[in-house]
This record gives structure tokens, C-alpha cells and sequence, in this order.
């Protein structure tokens, strides 16, 4: 269990718990990776960190507790991994920059005031299938009406008729995907070329003939001059082949997961929209170092991808052509 920690910690695989208090009133923390064998994130962990601008989730946690995330005010967008059962009474009360809200599909409970007062939120992305009932205070001063709810294909109609999803001022089908299964041993994916269009999330695991599968690449040319407006990728990603978003001239914004270990050549070239690039904390590959909006080859000191809002850090050595 991690009892403490403070604005330099980079929490180790071998933790399992993030422990209650952790990280309390630690202002100047401004990013955290929460690695993959963690199961549960204490009461209060990170709470008034108010500072922090990037989470990135492990894919085993299944509890959030009571407060975990209380008052995070620069905190813009958070992804709710499958594995995450429930989240707690006040979780993210007052994350009031909180804009971008992912959900994933293995969520049943969410506590009181959940997301109280987070006022700029304008996107939910929702995997949950099996929809439940929550407290009316779960989304309290938050405008849904101004705000988009993305749904599983096929179950528009019903969240709209549910009494609490149903309040969403927007209700948008996610877009279904093609997939090829790179290996049927380690039961892995990757999308595959098609005429997509509109907001694109990719999940975690999808289903070919009845069996589970990770996605953990973006093919070649998966989404090539596609009109993509928005793109969501999952945790377990490991790399995006060459060519893969090139001419998604709608898309304005890309964040890579931290466990993308390669990105091919002229992947988002041609993203004429494209202003906000970000590295997830915890890559050992990439990096958006000094809030660059850039991808940089981490220990090649090369700048992989730029867009519309990169900023050039004097340490970048190289640009890929």
C-alpha cells in the first residue's frame, strides 16, 4: 500500500493500494500514473490536489472511495477504466475544470454528489450496457443540458427513456469498429480501415465471435482521411501504425495512452484542426514534456508529432520529416 506521497512520486508496479490520505493537500503535484496492479484508490488520496492536470488510471482498480478526487480544480478529463466498479460520495465534487468524463462498462454504483459542481463538464463517454440508477445529486449544478452523452451502439433509445441518463441535453451512438485479431493466444486486435465518421472510441476489449479480445494497436491507416470529429483511445493501446490518423482534418484533440510503445510515421499528419496532442504520465517511450502539445521520442529527444498548438521544447534534438 502507498501511505504517502508527494509532488516527485512515481508510484511502483508493486503497489496494490493507493491508501487513504495519500496524496492529501499535495498541491503541487500536476500528473500521476497509477500503475496497472493497483486495485482500489483510498478516501481522500487526492484530495485538494489541486494542481493536478493529468490521472491516468491502471486497468485493475475497482474502487474510487469517498472524496479520492475532492476538489481537483485543474483536472480537465478523467477515464473511468472497465475494470472500476464504483465511485464514491463526493469522488470528483468541485473538479471544476473537468470537461471530458470517459465511464467504462463495468460500473454499477456511483456515490452521492459524485461529480457535484463539476460546471464546465460538456462530454460523458459512456460504455455501461447495463445501465443502473443513480442519485439525482450524482450530476448536481452540473448543466446537462449543454452537455453530450456518448452510448453504446444500439442503446440510444435507452438511455434516453432512463430517468437519470435520460437528462443528458445530447445523446450520441458511439461509431462500431472493425477489427483484425493479430493473435488468437494472447486474444489480440487491432481496428482496421473503414469509412468511419463522427466521435470515434476505441475500447479496451471488444468481442469477435464470442470471444474477448484486447485492442492494442491502431492499423495502418485505420482512420485515414476518415471524418473523424473526436478520438478516444483506451488504456492497453501499445501502438499506432503509420498513417492511422492522417487526414482526420476534424479532430482537435489526441491524448496517447501511457502504455503506447510505438507510433508510426505521418500518424496524425494532415490533422489540420488538431491543437492539443498530450502524452498520458507514465509513458517510458513518449512524453509531452513542459505541456509542449507535441509527442516526443523520449530518449531520442525527437519530436515525433506536432499540430497547431506545439510549442518546441529546447531539449527536442530532432523532428521526424
Amino acid at each position: 500500500m502507498l501511505i504517502q506521497g508527494c509532488k516527485n512520486t512515481t508510484i511502483p508496479n508493486s503497489v496494490t493500494t493507493i491508501g487513504d490520505y495519500a496524496f492529501l493537500n499535495c498541491s503541487g503535484l500536476t500528473s500521476i500514473g497509477i500503475p496497472n496492479n493497483v486495485t482500489s484508490i483510498g478516501k481522500r488520496a487526492f484530495c485538494y490536489c489541486t494542481g493536478l492536470t493529468s490521472v491516468s488510471i491502471g486497468s485493475s482498480v475497482t474502487s474510487i472511495a469517498d472524496d479520492a478526487f475532492y476538489q481537483c480544480t485543474d483536472l480537465t478529463s478523467i477515464s473511468i477504466p472497465n475494470s472500476v466498479k464504483s465511485i464514491g460520495q463526493n469522488s470528483f465534487y468541485y473538479c471544476s475544470s473537468l470537461s471530458n468524463l470517459k465511464l467504462g462498462n463495468g460500473l454499477t454504483t456511483f456515490g452521492l454528489y459524485a461529480f457535484k459542481n463539476c460546471n464546465t463538464l460538456t462530454e460523458v463517454h459512456s460504455e455501461i450496457k447495463d445501465l443502473f440508477d443513480f442519485p439525482a445529486n450524482v450530476f448536481q449544478n452540473v448543466n446537462l443540458s449543454n452537455c453530450t452523452l456518448y452510448v453504446p451502439q444500439g442503446m440510444h433509445d435507452e438511455y434516453l427513456i432512463h430517468a437519470m441518463w435520460g437528462r443528458f441535453g445530447r445523446i450520441i451512438e458511439e461509431i462500431p469498429l472493425r477489427y483484425d485479431i493479430i493473435s488468437e493466444n494472447d486474444r489480440n486486435c487491432e481496428v482496421v480501415h473503414d469509412e468511419y465518421s463522427g466521435p470515434i472510441i476505441v475500447p479496451e476489449t471488444t468481442i469477435i465471435n464470442e470471444v474477448t479480445y484486447h485492442v492494442v494497436g491502431i492499423g495502418e491507416e485505420a482512420f485515414a482521411n476518415c471524418n473523424v470529429t473526436e478520438v478516444s483511445l483506451p488504456h492497453g493501446l501499445e501502438y499506432i501504425n503509420s498513417g492511422a490518423f492522417n487526414g482526420c482534418r476534424s479532430v482537435k484533440s489526441i491524448t496517447i495512452p501511457r502504455e503506447v510503445e510505438y507510433i508510426g510515421e505521418e500518424a496524425f499528419a494532415s490533422c489540420d484542426s488538431l491543437t492539443t496532442m498530450v502524452v498520458e504520465s507514465g509513458n517510458s517511450v513518449y512524453d509531452s514534456r513542459e505541456g509542449c502539445n507535441a509527442i516526443i521520442h523520449t530518449s531520442s529527444n525527437t519530436l515525433v508529432a506536432g499540430c497547431n498548438g506545439t510549442i518546441i521544447p529546447s531539449s527536442v534534438t530532432n523532428i521526424w520529416p
